[in-house]
């Protein structure tokens, strides 16, 4: 899949698979919803919790729903927080399990030292509230 999709994009770090690429590709594989540059985040933005509801569905769709994990992540960040809220929301209408991630961050500013990235957490949890989302 990778090099499917690395084979279409014009410029060195721009390729992305879409949702053909997923679904010629999903058996086997699990499904993260992304922190803030995979696409739940980007349908919310677009569209709001609608949007991402139906990203999430799309996924499950592909991937089923025992390989869905709806992503959050926390670096104290206002955008960031109401993302994982919304996250969380579609997560339980859809009765999927959340996955807190810690993602790779350096510093803002050259320190001259090294930083250190944390591997992803196996925190998840299973909701079975539902609310939002059409199912």
């Amino acid at each position: 899949m990778i090099t499917q999709f690395k084979m279409r994009e014009a410029t060195k770090q721009e390729g992305a698979a879409n949702f053909g690429d997923l679904e010629q590709y999903a058996s086997g594989l699990v499904c993260l919803t992304g922190g803030d540059e995979g696409p739940l985040a980007a349908a919310l933005m677009r569209g709001g919790e609608e949007a991402g509801c139906k990203v999430v569905e799309r996924l499950t769709h592909i991937f089923g729903n025992r390989n869905v994990y709806v992503e959050v992540q926390r670096h104290r960040e206002r955008e960031e927080e109401w993302r994982n809220q919304a996250a969380i929301r579609i997560a339980r209408a859809l009765q999927l399990p959340v996955l807190a991630r810690m993602a790779c961050a350096t510093p803002k500013r050259t320190t001259g030292r090294s930083s250190t990235c944390l591997p992803p957490s196996a925190t998840t949890r299973s909701w079975t509230a539902r609310a939002g989302c059409s199912r």
